[in-house]
């Protein structure tokens, strides 16, 4: 019973570290991109994939601090459908940006590289769809542990039974 209760307790401790880390990060996107742009500051790749890089190592950080917290590796899972997706950047626009979504391609984004387009339905779809999958997932290894475990008073009968014999 305790020991539920202390895993309950990391569990909620490393997804509060996740959520902070993701509210920390969009934030400080939203001032670099909107506020630094008000003082004069203009966009260039130089400086942009350097700041990408870092923000995706740090979102990753946070990821795996998370789940390195929480020892519970279906909060690994999420947390990285989660970045990886780019739902992060619906984070950036729905909270900080006072849900305002920009209505044309989204070409900061690796999928618009990727794909030619990318858009807010586009991200909208892929946000959904994974966070949909990666608790599927998280479900179906929750169903292979149980299905290979036997409880526990079971097991202890089955050993009485056998010394018996």
């Amino acid at each position: 019973m305790l020991q539920a209760l202390r895993e309950q307790r990391r569990l909620v401790a490393g997804a509060g570290v996740f959520a902070c880390g993701i509210l920390l990060l969009t934030k400080l996107d939203y001032i670099v991109n909107s506020t630094f742009y008000g003082y004069g500051l203009k966009f260039s790749m130089d400086w942009y994939w350097q700041y990408s890089v870092v923000y995706f190592v740090l979102l990753q950080c946070f990821a795996v601090g998370s789940f390195l917290l929480a020892r519970r590796r279906e909060l690994l899972i999420l947390a990285e459908a989660f970045v990886l997706s780019g739902t992060q950047d619906l984070v950036y626009f729905g909270v900080w940006n006072g849900g305002v979504f920009p209505p044309g391609q989204w070409n900061w984004t690796p999928y618009y590289w990727m794909f030619g387009s990318w858009t807010t339905a586009h991200q909208v779809a892929l946000s959904v769809s994974s966070l949909v999958v990666a608790p599927s997932i998280v479900a179906i290894l929750r169903m292979r542990a149980v299905k290979g475990k036997k409880p526990a008073r079971r097991r202890r009968r089955q050993k009485a039974a056998g010394r018996r014999q």
